[in-house]
């Protein structure tokens, strides 16, 4: 994962903590945002090529544009 990806990661689970949400406690942000990704980059492996269904396609649609977003950061 790239340097700006995983600071933009960091930096939405510190604001997801800093908003109340009690899952990126200060302490576990690294470990969850590197986790994270190669956890839906795996998904995503695993599925090219598959016909998945509805929910899915707009689960993994949802997912890449994130992932852009974040890139771009």
């Amino acid at each position: 994962m790239t340097d700006p990806t995983r600071a933009a990661i960091v930096r939405a689970l510190a604001d997801l903590w800093a908003n109340g949400c009690p899952v990126p406690a200060p302490g576990h942000q690294e470990r969850l945002a590197v986790v994270g990704v190669r956890r839906w980059r795996s998904v995503a492996r695993r599925h090219r090529g598959r016909r998945l269904s509805h929910a899915a396609e707009e689960g993994m649609r949802l997912n890449q544009y994130v992932l852009r977003k974040l890139s771009a950061a």
